[in-house]
């Protein structure tokens, strides 16, 4: 059934149930509910499987370059952030499974997807507030290393120091404005579909 025409109807007629079925609406919003919390899951998940791609990636990289000692401190500052991201994502993802069906207090269980979304979301701009700045530093480092500049060396060049300062400033909010424009485009819309539902049903009892 049309979901949205059919609330319409029944806020005209302010629940009565002459000529619309009331039980229809709450069916169709667990369906619509159902839809759209898979697919967040699914998103989620998504963005689960890129952490994990990271996280490995980082990790073969420092078992290969083990006669490196300061490449391998700077890439276990990115293994520390990322193996977070990767502990905390994969829990947020676990929890939304345990929370799909909507056969018993479908109200409570929605609004727990949701929470569970936004808890996610929100780890997400911390993190990279605090990521950002490490990896335009860390990127930058890891190719001076290449170029055989060492950690020391890099500190007392004020060149350097100045041009990563200024990568920092420019690149950052860059990232951190993507970053935040990717997560709108991908959850925006279901989140605001589902809160909406939980506006419903909340008239709706």
């Amino acid at each position: 059934m049309d979901l949205h025409k059919a609330w319409q109807e029944l806020q005209a007629e302010k629940f009565n149930q002459q000529n619309i079925d009331k039980d229809m609406i709450l069916n169709a919003i667990k369906q619509e509910s159902s839809s759209t919390m898979h697919q967040l899951r699914k998103r989620l998940g998504a963005k689960l499987g890129w952490i994990t791609f990271f996280t490995v990636g980082i990790t073969l990289w420092m078992l290969f370059s083990l006669q490196r000692p300061e490449l391998l401190l700077i890439l276990g500052v990115f293994l520390f952030y990322y193996g977070g991201g990767l502990l905390f994502t994969g829990y947020q993802y676990r929890q939304l499974g345990q929370h799909l069906d909507l056969s018993n207090d479908t109200l409570s269980t929605i609004k727990t997807h949701e929470r569970i979304i936004k808890k996610s979301l929100r780890f997400e701009e911390v993190f990279g507030l605090i990521f950002f700045p490490i990896a335009v530093i860390g990127g930058m480092l890891i190719s001076w290393h290449y170029k055989g500049v060492g950690l020391e060396e890099i500190m007392q060049d004020p060149k350097r120091l100045r041009v990563m300062i200024i990568a920092i400033l420019v690149i950052c909010p860059l990232g951190i404005i993507a970053s935040f424009k990717m997560n709108k485009h991908a959850f925006g819309g279901l989140l605001t579909q589902l809160r909406e539902n939980i506006r419903r049903m909340q008239e709706l009892h």
